[in-house]
């Protein structure tokens, strides 16, 4: 399923456009340090967000979205099972 992205999907405007791509940033951080949420609350509002507007915004399909969403938690899950095998190992070597 092709799909091409627009750069400008905001009124054609690069900044409008940059300002509606921040709004996954500022959603983590006003529930982070505002409102002082959960971390995974806060995450999924964010992923939310975040595919709220690629949707809505730059009319990626929906589909598309979903599986871009499952490759990133596919992507952190590695990077957490990496770390957890790293980390005895880092705690060995400073002593």
């Amino acid at each position: 399923m092709p799909w091409i992205q627009t750069y400008t999907p905001a009124a054609g405007s690069l900044g409008w456009s940059a300002l509606l791509a921040a709004v996954p940033l500022v959603v983590i951080f006003l529930c982070l340090a505002v409102v002082k949420m959960k971390a995974h609350k806060a995450a999924l509002l964010a992923v939310g967000s975040a595919l709220a507007i690629a949707v809505g915004v730059w009319g990626m399909p929906v589909k598309l979205a979903g599986l871009a969403f499952g490759q990133g938690a596919r992507l952190w899950s590695l990077s957490r099972v990496l770390h957890r095998a790293h980390h005895p190992f880092s705690l060995q070597h400073h002593r």
